[in-house]
């Protein structure tokens, strides 16, 4: 009550008042919404599967993460982050399993998934970091594997996934298959463009 009678005192400041006033209270009653939809904080997926070219997505979603924490948006653990790329173009793939800290640029990249066709992505660094500090992992897929998943997607869903999304689907069911992901965990998995765009 008391604070709804402070908002009311200010909602009736006099129209005299200095734009500093009003900037202030507009900041105040922005925070006070603001932290009304975070609570209760939100919870995180296990695992997120993200297609990858130039890797800037998942720099993105690893710092959102960091900083939901930070700022007590949720306590749940930062999911694994996992990485799916083409097998014509593979070089966060090849860098993580030879342990290496950079990926060296893919000689003759070859994959009809556009978005996936970034031989030496320039994020590589943070995205290996983020792979590793997530306890993630990556993995690469065959032109016709990603065909087909992407068809699984479309016919289980009715979603007019892009090649990039068949991909992160056929690298999520391997991993799963492998047993590198636990197939009761909790996955997000993006779907990084339309088909509708490669009949075009």
């Amino acid at each position: 009550v008391a604070q709804r009678r402070e908002h009311v005192a200010r909602d009736h400041r006099p129209a005299h008042a200095s734009l500093d006033e009003r900037l202030e209270d507009a900041e105040d009653d922005g925070a006070d919404s603001l932290e009304r939809r975070i609570d209760p904080p939100r919870r995180l997926p296990h695992v997120v599967v993200y297609p990858t070219g130039g890797g800037e997505g998942v720099i993105g979603m690893w710092k959102a993460f960091d900083e939901m924490r930070e700022w007590g948006w949720t306590k749940a653990a930062t999911p694994r982050i996992i990485v799916a790329q083409a097998a014509g173009c593979a070089p966060i793939v090849r860098a993580l399993e030879q342990g290496a800290e950079r990926a060296t640029p893919w000689e003759n990249p070859v994959t009809h998934a556009a978005g996936l066709r970034v031989p030496g992505p320039l994020g590589y660094r943070l995205v290996l970091r983020s792979i590793r500090e997530t306890g993630g992992d990556a993995g690469a897929r065959s032109e016709d594997a990603i065909r087909d998943a992407t068809r699984s997607i479309a016919s289980l869903t009715g979603i007019d996934a892009a090649p990039e999304g068949g991909c992160g689907f056929s690298v999520l069911t391997d991993l799963v298959r492998r047993g590198r992901v636990d197939p009761a965990s909790q996955v997000v998995l993006y779907n990084t463009g339309s088909g509708a765009s490669y009949r075009s």
